[in-house]
């Protein structure tokens, strides 16, 4: 009788047996960490490799043609378009 109760005795939390109910039903954390680690690591990679492909654009156009071409110009800019802009500016209407 003791036998078959210290096999239905439940797991401690920090043993590896812990998981392997919930990994039937649900993502487990460790899946769901390393998911949000990927997808970080391949949109950072994608913005370098951007990057580096506008600067290498225009330094092979400034090379042979004597005038930069850049790849979506406005791209490293940190002024809004579109939206009003805050900084006050003067103004030809002070009489």
């Amino acid at each position: 009788m003791r036998a078959s109760l210290r096999q239905h005795k439940h797991p401690l939390p920090g043993s590896r047996t812990h998981g392997a109910a919930c990994e039937r039903g649900c993502v487990p954390a460790r899946r769901v960490k390393l998911a949000a680690v990927y997808l970080s690591m391949t949109l950072l990679c994608l913005i370098f490799a951007v990057l580096i492909v506008r600067g290498v654009l225009a330094l092979v156009t400034w090379v042979a043609l004597g005038r930069c071409l850049w790849l979506f110009p406005f791209l490293l800019s940190e002024a809004r378009r579109g939206a009003p802009s805050l900084c006050c500016r003067p103004t030809d209407q002070l009489g």
